[in-house]
């Protein structure tokens, strides 16, 4: 919201201010606003006294990226990042009401990951045509594994058992390894009980759960 910038030179000025006495939120939301001149109550209230967290619902219109806001109450900046030829093209979509849109023009059609860098609390949900290769091209490029982890969740059932194994095999990080064990079918077994004898033991332990 602030910047880094801003954002520490706030919480210098809070502990300044403040030191020796004893403090609360509201306390502490006061002296960032006054030090950035950013007036914070609306961010206050959003994310640390909405009952709901924000979720959104992607699909596209024509040429529009359209992005729902099913529980209303959240204003905030999201990044949207279209794949074209195996580059990232990268804009940003300002989510402040029950429908929100982007227009995509030629880029309409290609995949397009909502919130890349998992940013937000927000939970994205994809209403798109994605296909098997789709996802997985989303997930081979993604920019890092917790949005790796949400691609895995949402879009990999409609993987075949051949390429979550292919793809259990080339990933490195163990969290997504795991996760990957856990959404094997039977037809994985063989590559399961392999994996049942790793040198690795978190890998082991995962492959026999």
């Amino acid at each position: 919201k602030l910047g880094e910038p801003a954002f520490w030179k706030g919480i210098q000025d809070y502990l300044d201010q403040n030191k020796f006495k004893n403090v609360d939120t509201e306390v502490f939301f006061d002296a960032m606003s006054k030090s950035s001149g950013v007036n914070l109550d609306s961010f206050r209230k959003q994310w640390l006294y909405n009952v709901d967290l924000p979720s959104l619902e992607v699909s596209e219109d024509g040429n529009k990226l359209v992005v729902k806001q099913p529980a209303q109450g959240y204003d905030f900046p999201v990044d949207v990042w279209i794949l074209n030829d195996g580059q990232w093209v990268k804009k940003g979509l300002q989510v402040n009401g029950a429908v929100n849109t982007l227009d995509l023009g030629a880029l309409a059609g290609k995949p397009v990951l909502v919130d890349p860098e998992v940013h937000t609390m927000a939970l994205v949900t994809y209403k798109m045509n994605y296909d098997a290769n789709d996802w997985l091209t989303l997930y081979n490029k993604a920019p890092n594994a917790a949005q790796k982890m949400l691609i895995i969740n949402q879009g990999f059932p409609a993987l075949s058992s051949g390429q979550k194994i292919i793809t259990a095999r080339d990933e490195s990080v163990p969290q997504l390894k795991t996760r990957l064990f856990q959404i094997l079918d039977n037809s994985g077994a063989a590559y399961l009980i392999q994996q049942s004898q790793s040198s690795n033991g978190i890998f082991r332990e995962a492959a026999v759960d």
